[in-house]
């Protein structure tokens, strides 16, 4: 296991000053993705990792399953779809291809979730790409990061990288953590494991999966790649896809929320 070694010499300093406030005030925000991906850089445990960004100003570490977080937003947004019928829903982590879909396929702009209000201006995301550190500018955080260069920072800090380790497990994805929150916050029966998703027959690139929710029976798919939904964008129109819940991922081999 490597240990964490904070620097005695400045580079710890202008780690901390790389945030542009002071140390220890801020909230670090992390997907379990970017968790994972960081963790497996330098072989550190979750609490190493959020002592590591101690260094680079973090007062605490959240992420995406903290109450009201953005996991819970979106349960919220599948009950309210599937209670008032404003179906199918995409569910996706990419801006820029939200903004190209709706640009292409006018028709489709019902069916993403609205924009969500700007967080406190004391938290500073990681995340998977240039695409959502571009957005969460937009939406007035105080900073976002890629993790690579969060990982940058922490190796200014003192931390060393770890060659060829691999990313730690990172649990259940996206679309299965909303859904197993929604059926917490509807009072059913806690999920005893997470949706299965399958690759389903006939639709190359598309995994499917089926859960109980509100009193009906939900299908959902995972689609890998924007190509391939596009593909299916122009076989269906969105009312007549087979799935009501729809889980893009656009970016290979998927993306940070996904």
């Amino acid at each position: 296991m490597t240990r964490i070694q904070p620097s005695p010499i400045s580079c710890a300093g202008e780690a901390r000053a790389a945030s542009s406030r002071p140390g220890g005030a801020a909230v670090f925000v992390l997907t379990r993705q970017a968790r994972s991906a960081l963790c497996g850089r330098f072989g550190l445990e979750d609490s190493q990792l959020d002592r590591a960004l101690g260094l680079l100003g973090a007062a605490r570490v959240e992420d995406p399953d903290a109450p009201d977080g953005p996991i819970e937003a979106d349960a919220a947004e599948l009950l309210a779809r599937l209670d008032e019928g404003r179906l199918p829903w995409f569910v996706h982590a990419c801006p820029r291809w939200r903004r190209d879909m709706l640009r292409r396929f006018p028709k489709l702009a019902g069916y993403f979730s609205p924009a969500r209000p700007a967080p406190c201006a004391a938290r500073v995301a990681v995340v998977g790409c240039e695409a959502q550190k571009a957005a969460l500018a937009r939406d007035g955080w105080a900073e976002a990061w890629t993790v690579r260069e969060a990982a940058l920072r922490l190796m200014q800090g003192g931390v060393r990288a770890v060659r060829s380790a691999p990313c730690m497990p990172c649990g259940p994805g996206w679309l299965e953590r909303v859904v197993m929150r929604a059926v917490r916050l509807a009072g059913g029966e806690e999920l005893s494991a997470p949706p299965r998703f399958a690759p389903e027959r006939g639709f190359s690139g598309v995994k499917t999966a089926r859960f109980s929710l509100l009193g009906r029976e939900v299908q959902a798919a995972r689609v890998c790649g924007a190509a391939q939904m596009e593909r299916l964008l122009r076989t269906f129109e969105p009312h007549a896809l087979p799935w009501q819940v729809i889980e893009v991922l656009v970016c290979a081999g998927g993306c940070d929320r996904g």
